[in-house]
């Protein structure tokens, strides 16, 4: 009698993904602490639900991604507004508070953001990014505090170098090289309209500033897919 199929390592892992966000969602308070504790390799499966694959036929993929943003939304929630969701919310902007909570959110997640974004791998770059962006539409301030942090917008250059260097290499674009530059292309129209990253761009890092900025204006012009362009038009 034959012995029954062990389910694919992938859908192990989605398994394990979908139970960990529900998890984060039922108690958040518990997931605040847990979350930081989380591998390098816990992370990044997290962080690839963030990439918008736009594949519309995919519904687990897109159901997957909602439940994402909202696990995120209700850490970040948890951090800053610890106390009952009773009480007056105005308790909570303190600004020390809310300096500590930025930190805190920030400590989380940079470890990994950096180690990745110091790397070579492609995909680890592209989910990446699309959890920094992510962190920007759910919270600002810590998203701009990792942006910002020593040695991230030269990480960010050599990734956009790294997009160059795939078509380079092949003679032609690939998926790869417009995944990338999609990501980082959203990633960099979300920090462009946050004060702190706009200075480092345009005026603490000019030299390194001036060359994202004519990057983004050359795959605005250039890119043939209307998602990177209208996101490289949108952080000019």
């Amino acid at each position: 009698m034959s012995q029954p199929k062990a389910p694919p390592k992938n859908e192990n892992k989605g398994k394990e993904l979908e139970a960990l966000l529900l998890s984060i969602q039922r108690d958040p308070k518990s997931a605040a602490a847990a979350l930081p504790k989380l591998s390098k390799d816990e992370l990044l499966s997290l962080f690839a639900l963030f990439i918008d694959t736009d594949d519309e036929t995919s519904s687990k993929n897109s159901n997957l991604r909602s439940s994402a943003y909202l696990a995120l939304s209700s850490f970040v929630g948890t951090v800053r507004h610890p106390s009952s969701t009773n009480e007056p919310e105005v308790q909570n902007v303190d600004p020390e508070r809310q300096n500590e909570a930025t930190v805190t959110l920030a400590r989380a997640f940079y470890p990994t953001v950096e180690d990745v974004l110091r790397g070579s791998n492609v995909s680890h770059i592209i989910a990446t990014s699309a959890f920094l962006s992510a962190l920007f539409q759910v919270d600002a301030p810590s998203a701009s505090l990792i942006f910002t942090r020593e040695g991230n917008l030269e990480c960010i250059l050599d990734a956009i170098d790294l997009a160059q260097e795939i078509g380079r290499a092949t003679g032609k674009r690939q998926d790869g090289r417009e995944q990338l530059e999609l990501a980082l292309a959203v990633l960099l129209s979300h920090a462009t309209g946050q004060t702190e990253c706009r200075k480092l761009i345009d005026g603490e890092t000019p030299s390194l500033g001036g060359k994202v900025m004519s990057w983004l204006g050359q795959i605005a012009e250039a890119s043939k897919d209307s998602r990177v362009k209208a996101s490289a038009a949108l952080a000019l």
